[in-house]
């Protein structure tokens, strides 16, 4: 049915007082009355948006968001949202021209509500809006400054034709000028067919993944591996410590390493109703469901699911030994024997020096490794190890105890980077013991070594001499006692 346009403009200005008086009156309604109601408002809603679209590109290209009073497309789309009256909005080029003014004609802003209201029809005044949200004005107005220019001819006709929302359309822009520099091969046209070829209630997040799916349709394999590469250098995972006690973990990962994260979590994450087997979630139960639901949310089963294969895997690496670690990956923690007992309040702390309350520890003892170490007067750890030419985990420990970090000035990188380097070279006749170790990160390590730098030990800190080849003198002197 073809429409008038002024008499659309007039019957939508009448309607308005209606539709804001709705949600006084929606209580009169019957079950299927209402449901029609909700219907006919969601689709009224879809239509006027696509032609909120179509009336500013049209008056982008009239000129008359350029002539008017706001500094831009977004202002304009803000200030009449927010109810601002047309004559407001209109430049001195669009203003009537006459005879001056009377004092006792009404301002401007009255003049043009009053012939707001006389031309299109309205009783009364207009219904008070909430205004649009910044984010909101701004993609409206962005994609009708598009629909202006020819080379968006496909996406300005998805939109006004209802074909698409705003938000799924922004997005396609947004990701279409990403991605078109990366295929020379493609059409325009063609790449805006397969984002648009989406069912009409698409969102935003399946939009993006057809982007990766445009990008591996149309680009060159060689870029695509190159691209690849690039993602995967620039991966982080990074965390960071919550003013409530929590701490935030954030990765960064390329397609691949987040799917494989993703559903190795999935595998694991799964509802667990109750069973009289056990309450371990991860368990394979063997006995009879109670009818319990797991009362647990979607994020704290992933986060358990991340747990358990974090722990899985320590265990798995601290016996692998084809698998190079810098130590043991089991998280170690220091606490004395009256607070793990419950005789003393206090804490431990693990080899970073993050503080863990007794309690805390008490439950991970239950089903973990606890290995004695005396201190000494000072705190210092009292040499535990046995004659053989690696550390033992007992050992290492200790060392850890004692060195906090790699011990080599300036240098604070933690344990778990960490090995364990002896003073007096084994060759040299020097001890597996705690008074011959000391913390070196790799990259120190090899630097103590290349320039034969050496160490003494007053049990409770590391001194480092680093005259060069003082290590080699050493050696030397040993061999000739």
């Amino acid at each position: 049915m073809v429409h008038d346009a002024h008499t659309v403009a007039a019957d939508l200005a009448r309607v308005l007082p209606d539709v804001a008086a709705l949600p006084e009156h929606v209580h009169q309604l019957h079950g299927p009355e209402l449901t029609s109601l909700v219907r006919d408002l969601l689709a009224t809603m879809q239509l006027c948006e696509a032609a909120v679209i179509a009336a500013i590109a049209d008056a982008l290209t009239r000129g008359v968001i350029n002539e008017s009073t706001a500094g831009n497309p977004t202002q304009w789309v803000s200030r009449l949202a927010a109810g601002e009256p047309p004559g407001t909005l209109l430049g001195q080029a669009r203003q009537r021209s006459g005879p001056l003014t009377p004092l006792d004609e009404p301002d401007a802003d009255t003049a043009a509500t009053g012939a707001d209201v006389a031309s299109s029809g309205e009783q009364g005044p207009r219904p008070i809006v909430p205004g649009l949200e910044p984010a909101h004005a701004s993609r409206i107005a962005t994609l009708a400054t598009a629909c202006t220019q020819p080379r968006n001819t496909v996406l300005a006709e998805a939109l006004t034709t209802g074909r698409v929302g705003t938000s799924a359309a922004r997005t396609a822009l947004r990701e279409i000028d990403k991605i078109m520099p990366l295929l020379p091969s493609a059409k325009r046209d063609d790449v805006f067919g397969h984002f648009l070829a989406l069912d009409p209630g698409a969102g935003a997040r399946h939009i993006r993944e057809l982007t990766t799916r445009v990008i591996a349709t149309y680009a060159d394999e060689t870029f695509l591996r190159e691209a690849d590469e690039r993602l995967e250098s620039v991966e982080t995972v990074t965390w960071s410590h919550l003013p409530h006690g929590m701490t935030r973990l954030t990765a960064d990962l390329t397609p691949l390493h987040a799917a494989q994260v993703r559903h190795a979590i999935d595998a694991l994450s799964a509802p667990s109703p109750g069973n009289d087997c056990c309450d371990n979630v991860h368990h394979r139960h063997t006995g009879e469901t109670t009818g319990t639901p797991d009362d647990r949310t979607p994020a704290k089963r992933r986060a358990d699911a991340l747990m358990l294969l974090s722990t899985r895997a320590a265990e798995l690496l601290d016996t692998d030994s084809a698998i190079p670690t810098s130590g043991t990956t089991r998280l170690t923690i220091t606490i004395g024997y009256d607070e793990l007992a419950g005789t003393l309040q206090g804490f431990g702390t693990t080899h970073t020096g993050q503080a863990l309350e007794a309690h805390t520890i008490r439950a991970l003892a239950c089903d973990a490794d606890i290995l004695p170490m005396i201190l000494g007067s000072e705190s210092q750890p009292l040499d535990v190890g046995r004659e053989r030419r690696l550390v033992t985990p007992a050992q290492r420990a200790a060392v850890i105890q004692r060195d906090r970090h790699c011990t080599f000035p300036g240098c604070d990188r933690p344990p778990t980077w960490c090995q364990v380097h002896h003073l007096i070279p084994w060759h040299a006749g020097g001890t597996t013991s705690l008074q011959n170790s000391a913390l070196l990160c790799p990259r120190h390590h090899t630097i103590v070594h290349r320039h034969g730098y050496t160490a003494t030990n007053n049990n409770t800190h590391i001194t480092w001499n680093l005259t060069p080849g003082q290590m080699t003198k050493t050696t030397r002197d040993t061999h000739a006692a």
